[in-house]
């Protein structure tokens, strides 16, 4: 059987421009270009993008500014990232056709953080995103038409927010969230309401659940007795279990969804290390998991999340090797 994980295909390495990508992970858009954030050997961080061999500095180094996400990139060149100033203040920056906007910044006195994790952008360039309000609420928020739209808050009905939101288009926003009667769940907004996708009174959901443009959802859930499940929720609602063969898991982190039927996931098997997935029929393939030899070392931690997938299900992640290297590898 072929050795799936020899198709990952590294992008750039830390060396003698590039000091760290850690802790954020790359994303990878629709035309299959990598955009990243970095720590350059020579100070500051900046964002860039890599494709067809060449690396391109998307948002430079600016002194006393800070890259503190991972960026996200839609099909058609925008782009959206966190940033700290040296005052303690934030904003989340974009690059639109070559110039530099600010979506929103915590200077305006409307939001006291953003963050954590890192903004989403869907192909009408609507920026969805986690913020702390001025009241000290936790949000999920929206950057729609020059407008910021707070679609959920902890002064509501939520009382805690996880993992990463993800937009797209005419599917909304989706998130997850615990509600204030410990009801777990991953819900969507959508038409300015919010709708519970999947909610579970036991066990734990996954973090890190997906979506994409047709509106197909997917995300990991520990049942009560301690067994993994991996559910993919169509459009209309309705949620099947998906077959993961004789390989049975006792963690699942998140989910990559592509825009066919391309699933994988992040998650730890019994017995086994932390790895990348994906469905085919009847189990799963290993792509990735730490371990693996790599580049002559084994793998000590990787990362990437639900930005790390295109609509053709190319996968892009960081990778740390025991060597003390690092690389942004595309597996296609």
């Amino acid at each position: 059987m072929e050795d799936r994980r020899s198709r990952w295909l590294p992008q750039v390495w830390t060396g003698d421009d590039f000091a760290d990508f850690r802790p954020y992970v790359p994303a990878v858009d629709d035309t299959g270009a990598v955009v990243f954030q970095a720590a350059l050997t020579d100070g500051g961080s900046g964002v860039f993008l890599c494709r067809e061999n060449t690396i391109e500095v998307a948002l430079p180094p600016q002194s006393g500014v800070a890259v503190v996400s991972h960026p996200d990139r839609n099909a058609q060149g925008d782009s959206c990232v966190y940033v700290k100033r040296a005052d303690g203040s934030g904003a989340i920056v974009g690059m639109h056709r070559g110039q530099t906007i600010v979506y929103t910044d915590t200077r305006d006195g409307f939001f006291n953080a953003i963050g954590p994790l890192g903004p989403v952008i869907d192909t009408a360039g609507n920026v969805g995103f986690r913020a702390v309000l001025a009241d000290g609420s936790a949000a999920v928020c929206a950057w729609c038409a020059g407008e910021v739209r707070v679609l959920a808050s902890t002064a509501r009905d939520f009382s805690a927010f996880h993992g990463l939101p993800v937009i797209a288009d005419e599917g909304g926003l989706l998130f997850r969230a615990d509600r204030r009667d410990g009801t777990q769940g991953v819900y969507r907004a959508v038409d300015g309401g919010v709708c519970a996708v999947l909610e579970r009174a036991e066990g734990e959901i996954a973090l890190f659940p997906t979506m994409n443009a047709r509106g197909e959802i997917a995300c990991g859930w520990m049942d009560p007795a301690g067994e993994a499940q991996l559910l993919r929720i169509a459009a209309d609602g309705a949620v099947r279990r998906v077959d993961t063969g004789d390989l049975r898991f006792r963690s699942l982190r998140g989910c990559l969804l592509g825009e066919g039927d391309e699933l994988s996931f992040t998650g730890t098997p019994h017995g086994g290390a932390l790895g990348v997935y994906r469905v085919r029929q009847g189990g799963v393939d290993c792509l990735l998991a730490e371990g693996d030899l790599f580049d002559g070392a084994r793998i000590e931690a990787f990362a990437l999340n639900p930005v790390s997938v295109n609509a053709q299900g190319i996968l892009v992640a960081r990778i740390l090797i025991a060597d003390r290297r690092q690389t942004i590898a595309v597996w296609a």
